[in-house]
């Protein structure tokens, strides 16, 4: 599966992206992982942190789906993310394994900790 990424904030969008991204927004509330991902599709580009929420949507719905889903988003954490060190990419990656199981709040936390310093670190280096 393709994740899109999600344009820029203030970026210029469509009436069309803008409904796609409420969209979006919506079935990840509603944890409908066939419309989040319909959704996703119809985007031109998900942030990293939308894309780890629908990657730990599936983590929840979609067991199958989980494992190629959670290597995608390690691997744009990682190049979204150049000075991640090796703990940081261990980190992710352990968590992204405990996410489907019982350590799910915890990974949920640790990610999005994750993703933050990563996006942070992003427009602090002027790259969006």
């Amino acid at each position: 599966m393709r994740l899109p990424s999600r344009p820029r904030e203030g970026a210029a969008a469509s009436t069309s992206q803008g409904h796609a991204y409420r969209v979006f927004q919506q079935a990840i509330q509603r944890r409908n992982v066939s419309a989040a991902v319909a959704a996703a599709h119809d985007l031109p580009r998900l942030s990293l942190a939308d894309a780890l929420d629908l990657t730990l949507l599936v983590a929840r719905k979609d067991a199958p789906r989980y494992p190629r889903l959670a290597a995608r988003w390690l691997l744009r954490f990682l190049e979204e993310h150049p000075e991640a060190t090796i703990e940081e990419a261990a980190l992710a990656a352990a968590s992204l394994v405990a996410a489907p199981g019982s350590g799910y709040r915890e990974a949920v936390q640790t990610l999005k900790a994750l993703a933050e310093t990563a996006s942070r670190r992003r427009r602090e280096r002027g790259a969006g």
